[in-house]
């Protein structure tokens, strides 16, 4: 079974997620929980995801620096997937602000 990195652009944790739909949940509830004083007022969220199978638990290690996280992702770009919008459409409401989501991830 294919497992997910996440990583949210300007945040140094890297979450591991068994599958699309928990990246979907997690971003859905970071977009939400975001405060919306203004109702015109956007919250970008830029992000990159990562097609990986054995490295999920390595990569979340507490301590694990930023340079071996760095290193270790640089390992994976090869694997970094291109986030389909059309693959979970219901993304586009959630998403439609996304800035900087670009492939493969450069340090």
């Amino acid at each position: 079974m294919e497992k997910y990195l996440l990583r949210i652009r300007g945040e140094s944790t890297i979450r591991g997620y068994q599958d699309m739909e928990e990246i979907y949940a997690y971003l859905r509830h970071l977009h939400d929980s975001q405060g919306k004083s203004d109702m015109t007022e956007h919250h970008p969220i830029g992000f990159y995801i990562y097609k990986v199978n054995d490295v999920i638990s390595e990569v979340n290690q507490s301590n694990m620096d930023a340079s071996n996280r760095e290193s270790l992702l640089r390992q994976l770009e090869n694997d970094v997937i291109q986030f389909e919008l059309n693959m979970y459409p219901e993304l586009n409401d959630v998403l439609e602000n996304v800035d900087d989501v670009s492939y493969p991830v450069s340090f």
